[in-house]
């Protein structure tokens, strides 16, 4: 069950797993307060801390994206199951570009992001493959 900060039970939606959104995430970076959620399906959703749902439940996962507070790495499986579309959100839920990555990662090295697109592997900075990607 699930209840509100006055303790007052709230319809859950059918939440199955509540989380913080970093809650296994080894990091130093503050993030947002958000929760992941997953249904009794294990599809995830974002959630803000007055329990509003971000996102509706069809994420495989929401990861965030190391050293970028803002930022969530989803997936969703393609449809014939056989592999991941990768594509970005942000705190309030907005896929910020599309899901049709085949992995998107962060270079911690040189501070960019590595990400597949088809067969082509690339690497830009978070500004121009958010300007490149952007929905």
């Amino acid at each position: 069950d699930i209840f509100d900060e006055n303790f007052k039970k709230i319809q859950n939606h059918e939440i199955h797993i509540l989380h913080l959104v970093d809650h296994d995430t080894p990091t130093t970076i503050p993030f947002p307060k958000l929760f992941t959620v997953a249904n009794s399906a294990n599809k995830r959703a974002l959630m803000n801390l007055d329990l509003q749902f971000l996102t509706p439940f069809k994420y495989e996962f929401i990861t965030p994206f190391l050293e970028i507070n803002n930022y969530y790495i989803v997936g969703m499986r393609k449809e014939n199951g056989s592999n991941y579309l990768f594509g970005l959100i942000n705190e309030k839920g907005e896929e910020v570009t599309p899901l049709m990555f085949c992995s998107i990662l962060r270079d911690l090295e040189n501070g960019k992001i590595k990400y597949c697109l088809g067969d082509k592997k690339s690497t830009l900075s978070l500004n121009d493959f958010l300007n490149t990607y952007k929905k």
